[in-house]
């Protein structure tokens, strides 16, 4: 998962912040967690973020399926309309991930999902 990809899940986590501050903000975030900023997040280090309750992008398993319903081919604009308006969605997962609408899993993000 790179920066766009992380972005596109912010917004749908509430991210408010200045479109132009999220390279900063992403560049924080992987100086935070030892990340490489020009690789992005592997899926240990993505399923660790969203599965870290006191991490911004902790998504259960209702919102992580939310999330990837309103990923599915949603641009970054009407992201950012409907994150606001949304409690944390967990849509908007599934396409940073592409991962198919059917997938389901019985708990948080599980690595059996991928």
């Amino acid at each position: 998962v790179g920066e766009e990809e992380l972005h596109r899940l912010a917004l749908l986590c509430d991210y408010d912040d200045e479109p132009e501050r999220w390279r900063e903000t992403f560049e924080v975030l992987c100086r935070e967690h030892a990340w490489e900023a020009d690789v992005g997040l592997d899926f240990g280090h993505f399923s660790a973020t969203v599965n870290d309750e006191n991490s911004f992008f902790y998504l259960d398993s209702e919102e992580l399926r939310a999330v990837l319903d309103k990923l599915e081919g949603a641009p970054e604009e009407q992201l950012r309309a409907s994150a606001s308006s949304s409690a944390r969605g967990a849509s908007a997962m599934a396409a940073v991930l592409e991962v198919p609408s059917d997938a389901s899993s019985a708990g948080p993000l599980a690595e059996e999902v991928f």
